[in-house]
């Protein structure tokens, strides 16, 4: 029998951590969307974390196990908020910095026509 497989669609938004705003700047979707095929949420996420890796954006294991939810407005979870780790250009090099990374998952389901 073949695995069940969804599609998740992670959305991501970008902001700098207040202590550090005014000296540094990241654009809020400079991470951008990531989609996957997988047969679980968690597959999927550790498939969103590689990949935010290859592209210089770090989440520790420390912040994996403290992210915290994000809920819609009628208090169902949507997502989850991370504190993520990146390199930013300083004057004199550069300069690792934290910033909040908010991803909203989504779960994509094709309609049955008729």
């Amino acid at each position: 029998m073949e695995e069940k497989r969804h599609t998740y669609r992670f959305h991501t938004t970008a902001h700098m951590k207040d202590h550090n705003c005014d000296r540094y700047f990241i654009l809020p979707d400079a991470i951008g969307d990531f989609r996957y095929r997988a047969s679980s949420l968690a597959i999927a996420m550790n498939d969103f974390l590689d990949d935010i890796a290859e592209r210089g954006y770090t989440i520790s294991a420390n912040a994996f196990r403290n992210r915290e939810p994000i809920y819609t407005d009628i208090d169902k979870q949507c997502g989850y908020l991370f504190t993520c780790q990146a390199e930013f250009r300083t004057e004199t090099g550069w300069s690792k910095q934290y910033f909040n990374l908010f991803v909203r998952i989504y779960e994509e389901i094709l309609p049955e026509f008729y």
